[in-house]
Formats: structure tokens, C-alpha cells, sequence
């Protein structure tokens, strides 16, 4: 994908603003930002966070009393040391 809009930004649009005429010289910047909305949509669609991403699960009760005792635990291990 980033080098199919390499080519298309840098190549082809370069290509074609000789070939336009002067009042059509807005075509070639409106290429270009158009490569970059599709390549910035498509990326973030491709790269979209999942459904079952365990960074993004919120705990529960139970696992934030685990958690507590489990702290609880190492901190009177690390007094009785």
C-alpha cells in the first residue's frame, strides 16, 4: 500500500501536471491528498484495535481483590525480610 502511493504521488501525478491544462492546475494537489486520505483510511482500518484485545479488558472485582491480597502478600513478605 505505501508503495502503490510512493508511485502514485511521486510518479504519476508529477507525470500528469504537464499533461493538464493551467486551468486544471488544481487536479494534481488534489490527487495527492487524495492518495494520502485513502492510504491514512485504509491503514487505520487495517490497523483498527480488536474486538478480544486483552489491553483493553477491564478488570473485575474478583481479579482486583486476587490482585490486592496478592500485593498484600508481597509487601508483608518483603517487612518479614
Amino acid at each position: 500500500m505505501v508503495i502503490a502511493y510512493i508511485y502514485f504521488s511521486r510518479i504519476i501525478v508529477t507525470l500528469l501536471e504537464p499533461v493538464i491544462p493551467y486551468t486544471l492546475a488544481w487536479v494534481a494537489p488534489f490527487l495527492n491528498e487524495i492518495a494520502a486520505v485513502v492510504l491514512y483510511f485504509t491503514t487505520g482500518y487495517w490497523f483498527r484495535p480488536g474486538d478480544n484485545n486483552p489491553y483493553f479488558k477491564l478488570a473485575t472485582s474478583e481479579e482486583e481483590d486476587v490482585a490486592a491480597v496478592a500485593l498484600e502478600k508481597m509487601e508483608t513478605a518483603d517487612l518479614d525480610d
